[in-house]
């Protein structure tokens, strides 16, 4: 891959740049009255020709989508936009695979902005063919179907298929051999690794119960995940106080315990991760810009819904700002 491939393309990705949400805006956006407010101010925007009525569900996945195709068409290697999109793949199989189980239908819930057609996947569960998937993602299914065939436990699910996730991550990363990529996925499993320690030690799980739900790729090693889990909370920071996050690490940790919710740390993790794509602004060639990008609308699609939900459900205007996340602009 050389990074004078991506020289057109960044110029796009520039002119797309100018075109997100600024903090303003949301200021503006939360102020409105109602979600008729809300719609009628964000209709002002690039969103506009996409929104009807109050559909703004379909409005936003459409949006959302548009920007995926119109990135495959200009950019020469798809594995970026495959690494930045392949997560809505598992959330969808994770879905349907609870769908088949149980015998229900969570169509509802499914999402289209993965790497294959949503009916691809119902097509590949239904006959248990899964010979259009990549083989690390049929491996996925057929390991989450055989683990609750023989244990019966549909959370299972969750954490297999997660794991399957970041190695699938990690494998295109070593695609593309691309050092942000690669920082990128690693921050994200190390965090990912700390919010399940939170998370199990509230619900006083024992460290066998640890070892089968952590995620591998990380920088942070067992011996000190397990380290992590045995210590008082209070200690954790300390412990991850060499880290760039380890500051956020403790004010995470210091809401949990007030709060005895993981929602702040999620929401801290957005946020810290988005720092780390802001870094990237200096990079004006390469594949970096096309997954910051990505990662920008996301995180705008995301306020977005935020908002005009909390709008729907006269959510007061002083928790929507706590919900939000940090934008790029």
């Amino acid at each position: 891959m050389k990074t004078t491939d991506f020289a057109s393309i960044v110029t796009k990705i520039r002119v797309w740049e100018s075109r997100l949400l600024t903090k303003p805006f949301y200021e503006r956006l939360i102020d409105t009255e109602n979600l008729d407010g809300a719609l009628k101010l964000l209709s002002e925007t690039y969103y506009g020709h996409y929104l009807e009525g109050k559909n703004f569900e379909a409005a936003l996945n459409k949006a959302f989508k548009d920007m995926y195709d119109e990135l495959y068409e200009i950019t020469p290697y798809k594995e970026i936009i495959d690494f930045m999109r392949v997560k809505y793949d598992y959330h969808n199989i994770k879905t349907l695979i609870k769908g088949k189980i149980l015998d229900k239908d969570f169509s509802s819930i499914l999402i289209p902005m993965g790497i294959l057609d949503i009916d691809i996947l119902k097509t590949a569960l239904s006959k248990e063919n899964y010979a259009e998937l990549p083989n690390i993602m049929s491996e996925a299914i057929k390991t989450a179907l055989d683990d609750f065939e023989n244990i019966k436990d549909p959370q299972r699910i969750d954490i297999i298929l997660d794991r399957y996730m970041f190695i699938h991550m990690k494998n295109l990363v070593q695609i593309l051999n691309n050092s942000f990529l690669e920082g990128y996925v690693t921050t994200l499993i190390d965090l990912t690794n700390i919010k399940t320690i939170l998370r199990i030690k509230s619900l006083n799980k024992p460290l066998n119960f640890l070892k089968e739900v952590l995620l591998d790729g990380g920088e942070l090693d067992s011996s000190l995940l397990k380290e992590l889990f045995l210590e008082d909370y209070s200690l954790i920071p300390n412990k991850l106080a060499h880290k760039n996050y380890g500051l956020m690490i403790k004010e995470s940790i210091e809401t949990f315990l007030r709060t005895n919710s993981l929602s702040s740390f999620e929401k801290n993790i957005d946020d810290y991760i988005m720092g780390y794509m802001k870094d990237s602004k200096l990079i004006n060639i390469g594949p970096e810009p096309i997954a910051v990008f990505i990662y920008a609308r996301e995180t705008e699609i995301k306020n977005l819904r935020i908002i005009l939900v909390s709008k729907l459900n006269n959510v007061s205007k002083e928790l929507i700002k706590e919900r939000l996340r940090d934008s790029y602009v």
